[in-house]
């Protein structure tokens, strides 16, 4: 008898996979990892994957509003499966059959994440499907906010169900993060669907869709899958995407560029945020900074600066894919136009380094990581603190990578710059606390684990409000010694 067909893996599917396993963790504390699919049959295959690793056990949790008809029950019912397993599937979302039952449950489980937090301290894989994690971005954003990974499992084989926007919502007026995946889900209905058969609303949403999001979408791939006998439609997108574009008449080549290079700088410093401020409040300008950079072929700093703000946008959205290419960009523009020891170069390798880090690409994250140090080292004083912060990325790096004695090293080192440098209440402070407790605990001594996670949690207790969720975090690292 002949074995079935399989459709093999993709390299992304493969690699996501890999950066899944390297994101699960064995220790016992909370651990939220969100999982975008297209695909149930999808999903029971990636179950199955990971079933294999042998230092877990596995639970699955439907979220059925038939299975669990209140969050209090949910709370049981996974406070009980933690007590015997590590990792705990939450899937099937998208059984409520009602939008506004949907987003109650997930703000309910927003009020209650710290709860939530407490009794599940094991990894928590939360499978959402792709027009369903703008629901919880928005719903959920705290408890969103303590995600450690966005994977993605996307299906070759079925597009994106074309779904009805809200009758009381044009596409125009739905802003970043809730349209990107509703975007994309669209894209994927119209380039997979026989365009001679659309009717006549999904023509108009056809046209919509291209003429305000304009700076999203391929257009030469685009116009691919248009038939020739469809030049109406193609006419129609040639007017919207040429009216937005065309620069006002008299304007010289020059005065083009220069204007829009005056708008790179000016995206650069929206996307800009301050230390300590949510890179995601600043969604709202990824649009217009994609648009900017796709017009440009000026390789200026400016143009460097906008694609390191943007690269670190979609990095806190948990995009890596895109963080890189524009982290990538950036890093060649600087090389190209600053000296090989300017300190903005070394803030455009730690980025690269953080990218490749949390993408489980460890080698490349130390190359660049190793770069940064060496030119701050060259450029500040040995007590600088920018000099502490590459120390922390650097022994994050070599922790991940398992070498426990350069990870206490560098830790060691920005610990006594910012002893030295920061008030005693400083939240870097915290953080290389932490940090140090993490390596020690590793180390399995736990007496200096415990000194240091305390320290930490002594700190958070005086800066932040009781109910943020760093101080949970705090609380947990200090469970977990104990």
């Amino acid at each position: 008898m002949n074995a079935p067909d399989t459709q093999p893996a993709s390299v992304e599917h493969v690699e996501e996979l890999k950066r899944l396993k390297k994101t699960l963790k064995r220790a016992r504390w909370f651990n939220l990892i969100v999982i975008e699919y297209n695909d149930q049959s999808l999903r029971r295959e990636v179950f199955d994957e990971i079933k294999e690793l042998g230092h877990f056990s596995f639970a699955q949790l439907d979220l059925s509003p038939v299975n669990l008809p209140s969050v209090s029950l949910f709370e049981d019912n996974l406070r009980h499966l933690a007590q015997d397993f590590t990792v705990i599937h939450l899937y099937n979302l998208e059984s409520y059959t009602s939008e506004d039952d949907r987003r109650a449950f997930l703000q309910q489980i927003n009020l209650h994440r710290e709860r939530i937090a407490d009794t599940a301290q094991v990894n928590i894989l939360f499978w959402v499907l792709e027009y369903q994690v703008k629901e919880l971005m928005t719903q959920a954003p705290d408890f969103w906010a303590w995600n450690s990974a966005v994977i993605r499992f996307h299906s070759e084989k079925e597009g994106i169900k074309l779904e009805a926007l809200p009758e009381d919502h044009a596409i125009a007026e739905l802003n970043m993060p809730e349209t990107r995946h509703r975007i994309e889900s669209l894209m994927d209905f119209f380039t997979r669907k026989d365009l001679s058969t659309l009717n006549e609303a999904e023509r108009a949403l056809l046209l919509e869709l291209v003429r305000y999001h304009k700076n999203i979408i391929d257009y030469e791939c685009f116009y691919g899958f248009l038939d020739q006998s469809l030049t109406e439609i193609k006419n129609e997108l040639e007017k919207k995407f040429i009216a937005d574009y065309t620069y006002v008449d008299g304007s010289t080549d020059e005065e083009k560029k220069d204007d829009l290079q005056k708008e790179i700088s000016f995206l650069a410093d929206q996307l800009s945020v301050k230390p300590g401020g949510n890179r995601l409040e600043k969604v709202r300008c990824i649009q217009p900074a994609v648009s900017a950079l796709n017009q440009t072929n000026e390789d200026t700093v400016e143009t460097g600066r906008l694609s390191n703000n943007l690269a670190l946008i979609y990095m806190n959205m948990g995009d890596l894919k895109q963080a890189l290419v524009y982290a990538q960009k950036a890093v060649a523009i600087s090389e190209k136009n600053l000296p090989s020891d300017h300190l903005s170069l070394a803030t455009s390798y730690n980025n690269l380094a953080l990218i490749y880090k949390n993408m489980g690409d460890l080698e490349q994250a130390l190359v660049y990581a190793q770069k940064a140090v060496a030119i701050i080292e060259k450029n500040l004083p040995s007590d600088h603190p920018s000099l502490a912060t590459s120390y922390n990325n650097l022994a994050l790096i070599y922790r991940d990578m398992g070498d426990l004695d350069q990870a206490l090293f560098y830790t060691k080192k920005a610990v006594a710059i910012f002893d030295k440098t920061l008030p005693s209440d400083h939240p870097d402070l915290a953080t290389s606390y932490n940090n140090l407790a993490m390596i020690y605990q590793d180390m399995g001594d736990l007496e200096q684990a415990l000194v240091y996670v305390k320290k930490a949690v002594a700190i958070s207790e005086k800066i932040l409000p009781s109910d943020h969720p760093e101080l949970a975090t705090s609380y947990h690292n200090i469970a977990t010694v104990y």
